[in-house]
């Protein structure tokens, strides 16, 4: 005597749905909530450098792009988005939005090649130890849990280069402390990267 052998059948109502979530649920869509608000910081600063010398409007929208970067943070937070990317996604749009407008107010004789240093001192740091990082992550499978976010001493850096910006955009007289305070925040964030990159990197 023959058996047939049956499979029960399995209602799509019943199947799970397909998400995009990374480990812990978490969603790692670069279209979730808050990375469209860090993404929005560029087109911002495209604007700044389209209404400028109009301080009003250059002030505006200088303002609603640093606004954007408390903005994101809290949406993360609350909607529960916080993952690698958007913590990679963040910081990298601030980065961003200041370069095209240091570019723009470089090749526009608004500020000289000194301040344009000084601006760029602690990205370029950070940006040769990230590439060193790379490298290992890449020859070394184990350092794959290395941390890639911002801190609060980069974050510090960051606002004292948008308020520079501002006193720029709102044609106010340069004040040489804020380029001091620069340098200053520049160097302590380096360090304290760099004692964080080698913390991470002693870790078995």
């Amino acid at each position: 005597m023959h058996y047939r052998r049956t499979t029960p059948s399995v209602k799509s109502s019943q199947l799970p749905p397909i998400t995009n979530n990374g480990p812990g649920g978490r969603n790692f869509s670069i279209l979730n909530p808050a990375n469209i608000i860090s993404l929005l910081r560029i087109p911002l600063a495209f604007a700044v450098a389209a209404v400028y010398p109009n301080s009003f409007w250059a002030a505006v929208f200088l303002l609603l792009a640093a606004l954007s970067d408390w903005i994101d943070g809290v949406v993360a937070r609350r909607m529960k988005l916080e993952n690698p990317l958007g913590a990679i996604l963040d910081p990298a749009c601030d980065k961003i939005f200041v370069a095209i407008l240091l570019i723009f107010f470089y090749a526009t004789n608004v500020i000289d090649t000194t301040f344009l240093v000084i601006f760029f001192l602690r990205d370029l740091y950070l940006l040769a130890g990230f590439l060193v990082l790379g490298v290992m992550v890449l020859f070394d499978f184990r350092r794959l849990h290395l941390e890639y976010k911002a801190r609060v001493s980069g974050k510090v850096v960051t606002i004292v280069q948008f308020c520079s910006l501002f006193a720029i955009v709102s044609q106010l007289p340069y004040s040489w402390w804020l380029a001091y305070l620069l340098v200053g925040a520049s160097v302590v964030s380096m360090i304290d990267y760099t004692r964080h990159a080698l913390k991470q990197l002693r870790k078995k």
